[in-house]
């Protein structure tokens, strides 16, 4: 992970028209082109998937998010991640969650 891809950021979750629920903001940091970590209210490390908007540094929330049981300080989480092997990552996941009968890889 290069030192640009961790730079802070500005998500947004973006509620449905005519629900009545306001757009949430998070301060985040960029680990990946299409990925970002961000803290929940309660403390622990979201990662989610994300797309760029028209506001520079502002990304939204564009698909599955994942909460990780962590209160390290986002640079350590992702540093963890980038350096944890694929195997690492789904032995440790695949106790934990419920796994499609297949993944595309």
């Amino acid at each position: 992970m290069t030192s640009h891809s961790q730079r802070k950021i500005r998500l947004v979750w973006e509620m449905k028209p005519d629900t009545g629920w306001e757009d949430e903001y998070y301060d985040g940091i960029l680990v990946r082109e299409y990925g970002a970590l961000y803290r929940l209210e309660e403390g622990n490390a979201c990662l989610a998937l994300v797309a760029p908007t028209a506001t520079d540094g502002l990304y939204r929330i564009d698909g599955p998010d994942l909460t990780l049981i962590t209160r390290d300080p986002l640079e350590d989480v992702a540093r963890l991640l980038n350096e944890m092997s694929t195997m690492d990552f789904l032995l440790k996941v695949m106790p934990k969650v419920m796994l499609p009968d297949e993944m595309l890889i």
